[in-house]
């Protein structure tokens, strides 16, 4: 990774996204999951682009980077997912840990790890067309 910190950052930032539209749906599973599957692509190719465009990768080297963000992500996503959904929201509501939350989210959580490989290679194809393009904070 050309910048840890930067990987994590966007991350993050996407993260609590996802969370607190989660959060705010989650008594419509509907709405939850067409937001998923529609805003937070979105809003995790912007914060592809965003990592791109603070790392300024090379030609050469702007390929490999995007599989490594996606690899890093991947791994953030799940343990994070499995901290939370496991371990911390089942203990806050008094509940036993729910070992079996990535079956019980079967195949959809699957899916929204594996769409963060297009999704990554969507902000990457923008910075590469767009490297000029000024995101939030820079301008």
């Amino acid at each position: 990774m050309k910048s840890w910190s930067r990987a994590i950052a966007t991350f993050v930032v996407g993260y609590l996204i996802a969370t607190a539209v989660g959060w705010s749906t989650f008594t419509q599973p509907t709405v939850m999951w067409v937001l998923t599957f529609t805003l937070m692509p979105l809003v995790f190719a912007g914060l592809a682009y965003t990592y791109f465009r603070g790392t300024k990768p090379n030609h050469g080297e702007a390929r490999r980077e995007a599989i490594r963000l996606i690899l890093f992500w991947i791994i953030l996503s799940f343990v994070l997912d499995g901290l939370v959904f496991i371990g911390v929201i089942p203990l806050a509501f008094g509940a036993k840990p729910n070992w079996t939350f990535f079956v019980d989210q079967s195949p959809w959580i699957w899916l929204c790890y594996a769409a963060l490989a297009p999704i990554i290679f969507g902000g990457l194809y923008a910075y590469e067309r767009h490297p000029q393009l000024a995101t939030a904070g820079e301008a």
